[in-house]
């Protein structure tokens, strides 16, 4: 029986996941240990932060990143929100999140099949909510990603709920995530392996081009979150 061109994708997607995590990861112990060097001398033993998301076919499971935030801060501030200059980051982690390395130890997650490299990203149930029905039935029909197209319009997103700071929740809800919401469902529609790889380059693009407007050269047709 001849696969489908989804069930190809898919599993040249889940191949091409393993080839990639495994190596990155026995290549990266160096930097692994490094970072858990630092978070124990700068964050006094806080080292990772294991949190409960909504991944696929809507399963709960535990993500893993370094720690960037100071202990508790989900019970103050905005909770779950993270604004730009936040002062519950920790200095450490100011500069994991910028570089994007505080999401190294998800490469473990892509590995055994919980995430994949490319993907909408997996929410807490807090934020989960917050989309329409439509949205919550379809984002994660497939796996959730370390970086996606969500990640990248919404790149600036700390800059929007700073701007709105007398009320992030609200606008979150009100703004942001019907927004992100529509760029989700966009990548459903035309998700391949050149959408993938287009995305993964345009991460690095942008950690380097943090002002560039490439996305939208590249992506022609892609809704433009918040103007």
């Amino acid at each position: 029986m001849r696969q489908s061109k989804g069930s190809v994708y898919t599993n040249l997607k889940r191949l091409s996941d393993m080839l990639f995590s495994l190596p990155a990861l026995i290549f990266l112990i160096p930097v692994y240990l490094l970072i858990s060097f630092l978070q124990l001398v700068f964050n006094k033993g806080d080292v990772f932060f294991v949190q409960q998301r909504i991944g696929y076919q809507n399963q709960s499971f535990n993500i893993v990143k370094f720690t960037t935030m100071k202990p508790g801060s989900a019970l103050r501030g905005p909770g779950m929100i993270t604004l730009l200059n936040d002062s519950r980051k920790t200095r450490l982690g100011k500069f994991l999140r910028f570089f994007k390395l505080d999401e190294l130890p998800q490469l473990l997650l892509v590995l055994t099949g919980k995430m994949s490299l490319v993907g909408p990203r997996p929410l807490p149930e807090e934020i989960f909510s917050q989309y329409s029905d439509e949205v919550k039935s379809k984002i994660y029909t497939v796996r959730p990603g370390i970086t996606g197209m969500g990640s990248l319009v919404f790149r600036n997103e700390e800059q929007y709920l700073f701007d709105h700071a007398e009320n992030p929740k609200r606008y979150y809800e009100e703004i942001i995530a019907p927004a992100k919401g529509d760029v989700e469902l966009w990548y459903l529609n035309h998700r391949s392996l050149s959408t993938d790889f287009r995305i993964l380059f345009l991460t690095g693009w942008y950690i380097v081009f943090p002002k560039s407007n490439l996305l939208y050269k590249v992506f022609h047709n892609l809704p433009s979150g918040i103007n």
